[in-house]
Parts: C-alpha cells; structure tokens; sequence
C-alpha cells in the first residue's frame, strides 16, 4: 500500500510540474493574441498592443534570456544564446510581436520537451522494476 502512495505522490508532483510547463505557453499564446487582435481589431497605439506584446515577452521569455546571458559570459554556445539574441535583435527594431512568438515556440518546444522527458525517465523506472534484484 504505501508503495503505491510514493508511485501516485511522484506521479502527481510530475504531472503538477507539466501542468505548470504547459499554462506558460498557453498565457503566453493568449497575450499574443491580445496584442494582435488590439492591432487588428482597432485603432490602439502602438504602445498598447506593444506593451502586450511585450508582457508575454517577458513573461515566457525570462528564463530563457537569463539562461542565455549567463551562457554567453561563460562563453558556452546553447540554443538559449541564440533565443537571447534573437529576442534583443526583435525588440530593439520594435518588433514586440515578433519576439513574443519567438517566446511562443520555444516555450510550445520547452512544454513538448518536458513531457517526453519525464515519460521517458517514467518508462526507463517502469523497465528497471522488471529487474531481478540479485542476480543468479
């Protein structure tokens, strides 16, 4: 009985780690579409629909950035070096649009990249179980 609680804990905390990897895409896509349908829809300024542009940036994006300065000052190449510098070169032209759906897809690719990790880690644990734990 009590290894089945320690299995369902273990699963529940993963799938509440997933949970959360996967609502930041979703605000992320949400703030994209506000700031799209307010430049679309009407006649707002720039800053508007900027700003909201820009708050999905930040939102899904700072994690990354952050990765990607500390890689940079130890001069290590990794694909959040690139994200950053994709997202500096997007928002000094103005185009906060353009960098929230940078944010979009490597926050899709983050999500997508999490799930297949974890149920890879859970298969590999389920193959060890059928292990003989001493060998004859």
């Amino acid at each position: 009985m009590t290894i089945w609680m320690e299995n369902n804990e273990t699963e529940t905390g993963e799938f509440t780690e997933n949970l959360i990897i996967a609502i930041v895409p979703v605000i992320v896509g949400v703030l994209i579409f506000i700031s799209w349908a307010l430049t679309f829809f009407s006649q707002v300024t720039f800053f508007v629909s900027g700003g909201v542009a820009f708050a999905a940036t930040l939102f899904g994006g700072y994690i990354r950035f952050i990765s990607g300065v500390r890689d940079i000052y130890h001069r290590k190449i990794t694909v959040n070096v690139f994200v950053t510098v994709a997202l500096i070169a997007t928002m000094a032209v103005g185009q906060f649009l353009s960098a929230a759906l940078i944010v979009f897809i490597m926050a899709v690719v983050g999500a997508f990249e999490s799930y297949t990790l974890d149920k890879t880690k859970k298969n590999i644990r389920s193959l060890l179980n059928f292990a003989p734990k001493m060998a004859n």
